[in-house]
């Protein structure tokens, strides 16, 4: 590929200014469509992507997933149907619930997270009390959740 006289530093003074201007150029090739089926998913600021790890009270997910206690650790996952104080079996939770273990009477509950070493911390049900969570096998997890 040749320039003429003057192409070159047209150019490069282009590529000089939007630089300086704070602005970004960019080039690519195909359409609209094939950009967006390959674009990266760029989680909102100070959010975590989907299937990282995360802490349930204080839940970070992008939208759309929520943090759930989940083969070992909690991790963003994709949010489910299940309303907070129901029912959840091996189904998901809304936003703002994690499914744990209720009780040997209900089962699995989709149940407000809490952290366990704030004692100003008031489960949004006020009768409902921080209880340690557990796993599968009766071992606590770093945070609780509220129950009666």
């Amino acid at each position: 590929m040749t320039y003429r006289d003057g192409q070159l530093g047209f150019l490069t003074g282009l590529l000089v200014l939007a630089l300086l201007s704070g602005s970004a150029m960019l080039v690519s090739c195909g359409s609209d469509e094939d950009r967006a089926r390959t674009a990266p998913e760029v989680p909102d600021a100070g959010s975590v992507a989907s299937g990282r790890d995360c802490v349930p009270y204080d839940d970070k997910c992008v939208t759309g997933t929520y943090c759930q206690y989940f083969e070992g650790r909690t991790r963003c996952l994709e949010e489910g149907p299940i309303a907070r104080d129901e029912p959840c079996g091996n189904e998901r939770c809304q936003r703002g619930s994690i499914c744990m273990f209720g009780s040997s009477l209900y089962g699995n509950l989709c149940q407000q997270p809490c952290p366990l070493d704030d004692v100003d911390f008031r489960c949004d049900i006020g009768r409902h009390t921080c209880f340690p969570a557990t796993d599968d096998a009766g071992m606590a997890l770093p945070f609780g959740v509220c129950r009666y």
